[in-house]
């Protein structure tokens, strides 16, 4: 996530993104389960994630003896928090209700109840930010080591 500067939802591939996912989104609903493309690479035939049911093959094989596991565990859909997970990556920062709102608002599983870009800019957290803030983006330094130029779209939109 570009605020971050780290992914938030960091899978070591795909099915562990859609685990990651989960474990802050829950479930997606059965409008948006019917859409997903290669959905049984995700999903059991009876609808049980995958990662659940390799989950508990993983633990079989633990007690058998074979203590390796094949990736991250990861935790039931839902069992945390956005708020949580904000607060792990940002701090104190990661605690801004406006911020998390924004966020939940961005990520949610049916793309037609996620933020459009202009609600996404006429969000409070956006309209409200902190003047201080935007000079903080401004002076930081660019990719390639370059400052945005007087004229450029990055230097107009800051200084808005």
């Amino acid at each position: 996530m570009c605020f971050l500067g780290t992914p938030l939802f960091p899978g070591e591939d795909e099915q562990d993104q859609v685990a990651c996912i989960m474990e802050v989104l829950g479930l997606p609903c059965s409008s948006v389960m019917r859409k997903i493309r290669r959905l049984h690479h995700f999903f059991t035939d009876s609808g049980e994630p995958r990662y659940l049911a390799e989950r508990a093959e993983q633990h079989q094989t633990k007690i058998n003896g074979n203590n390796r596991p094949r990736r991250m565990c990861r935790a039931d859909p839902g069992a945390l928090s956005l708020e949580v997970l904000l607060k792990s990556s940002l701090g104190d920062d990661g605690c801004d209700p406006m911020l998390t709102d924004f966020i939940a608002r961005c990520i949610r599983w049916d793309p037609m109840k996620r933020l459009t870009a202009l609600e996404g800019l006429q969000h409070p957290w956006v309209t409200n930010g902190d003047v201080s803030d935007h000079d903080k983006i401004k002076e930081s330094p660019q990719p390639g080591g370059t400052q945005p130029s007087e004229g450029s779209a990055i230097s107009s939109s800051l200084e808005e």
